[in-house]
């Protein structure tokens, strides 16, 4: 008899959720807990791997880092569903990121140490997009 186990990941598509439009409250809720306090939640945007996850590899593409193209995403996608204050304070994040280490491609959910390639385009637009709105 073979014995299997249930591994629960968090990983960023657990919230790709908040862009259905007309999400319930719980719903809601748990894609905000999530990326706000959460096991997503990074003082530099949203991790792509739960932060207790042992597969997690603070230099690994989607294992662990923050990505300013998928926080700024997600801010978008909850400013849509009514959200504004977390949508704020995710871009605020997204610019602390930025502005601490450059335009790079992404960043050490710990440090915000800039991470990948240098002058990134997807952050440099993000950044300049959200710069000049706030």
């Amino acid at each position: 008899m073979r014995l299997r186990a249930i591994v629960i990941v968090c990983w960023i598509e657990a919230i790709s959720s908040a862009l259905t439009p007309g999400l319930g409250p719980p719903q809601l809720q748990a894609v905000r807990d999530l990326v706000s306090v959460g096991a997503l939640a990074s003082l530099f945007g949203v991790r792509s791997l739960d932060r207790g996850n042992p597969e997690r590899q603070w230099r690994n593409y989607w294992r662990g880092p923050v990505w300013a193209n998928v926080t700024w995403l997600v801010a978008l996608a909850l400013e849509g569903q009514g959200e504004a204050t977390i949508a704020t304070e995710l871009r605020r994040r997204m610019l602390l990121a930025v502005e601490g280490a450059g335009m790079r491609e992404y960043f050490g959910a710990e440090s915000g140490r800039g991470l990948g390639a240098k002058d990134f385009a997807w952050t440099a637009a993000l950044y300049l997009r959200e710069a000049r709105l706030h």
